[in-house]
């Protein structure tokens, strides 16, 4: 038995929770990949995976074994690029995603300056709103908001992104401008569709004082096109402030209700514990990290 590969295979049919899908990233036969992991279990004497027709499910001795399997992994990996490092140039490729609105408005111009830094390495960016599956997606890193953390996966928080509730200057013309959250029952707002279908509120705080408005006579399930019913005087939106701060300075759109505010969405940067070596990926998440660290308040 190849015990190497074997471990190879093992930690990315965890990482996947599919044999089809390991073997098809590890470009071998499923029948291989099953009959590599059925040996290692055999040379342990344990079951490290629970193998059932609808799901696989890592068993308590297949965790111990993965976390040592992946610093193993890790451990040699890192030894052939010591012995590579000096003589090798950075290049190669990063598969990249983000949200829509986040890719646009935020990471785009980031990976132009990245790669006039790095101008060998080729950026390829998925742009998806609703992609959490790094692994089985084949995925360097995805950025997004909120958190993503497993067994399998690293995350690593960029900053904290803080809400503005805004509208277009024509719409507060023609309806006024609300003193409180209260107000909002008699203006037109705009809420954000969430992909299970369920409306997300606008939530508000200040002092002890804590509101929700979900009553919403515009909704979107896209971040561009909330903000752009916005600009178009379709209501009151509450949107991300990086994202909306060009429109805000240009005067596209103005900032209402200041004195009451939301709590403010982490900015994570969430990659596979098994390319935590990856000398491109670390290349980027250490450029991304200084940049953020240069322009990101704490609640930007």
């Amino acid at each position: 038995m190849d015990q190497l590969t074997a471990l190879k295979v093992f930690a990315k049919v965890v990482e996947t929770e599919s044999f089809a899908r390991a073997a098809e990233l590890l470009q071998m036969p499923r029948s291989t990949a099953s009959k590599m992991v059925m040996d290692l279990e055999n040379h342990l004497g344990a079951a490290l995976l629970q193998r059932t027709t609808r799901q696989l499910k890592i068993t308590p001795e297949g965790k111990t074994y993965y976390r040592h399997a992946v610093k193993l992994l890790e451990a040699l990996e890192c030894a052939d690029n010591a012995v590579r490092q000096y003589k090798q140039r950075l290049d190669g490729s990063l598969h990249l995603a983000a949200p829509a609105l986040i890719a646009q408005q935020w990471l785009i111009p980031r990976i132009v300056r990245f790669q006039q830094d790095f101008p060998g390495l080729k950026i390829s960016l998925t742009i998806a709103d609703q992609l959490n599956d790094v692994i089985a997606d084949g995925l360097d890193c995805l950025i997004r908001a909120g958190s993503l953390y497993t067994e399998t996966m690293i995350g690593r928080k960029l900053g904290d992104f803080a809400y503005v509730t805004c509208a277009s200057p024509a719409y507060l013309a023609q309806y006024g401008t609300p003193r409180d959250p209260h107000g909002l029952s008699h203006h037109r707002t705009i809420g954000y569709l969430q992909h299970n279908g369920q409306t997300e509120a606008h939530r508000y705080h200040k002092g002890g004082q804590r509101l929700e408005y979900s009553n919403h006579q515009s909704l979107c399930n896209d971040g561009t096109g909330l903000i752009a019913l916005a600009k178009n005087g379709a209501g009151i939106c509450q949107v991300l402030r990086p994202l909306v701060q060009d429109a805000l300075d240009g005067g596209a759109l103005a900032e209402i209700l200041p004195d009451w505010s939301r709590s403010a969405l982490p900015l994570s940067v969430v990659y596979p514990a098994a390319k935590h070596r990856n000398l491109r990926l670390q290349a980027w998440l250490e450029w991304l990290l200084a940049d953020v660290a240069a322009v990101m308040p704490p609640a930007l």
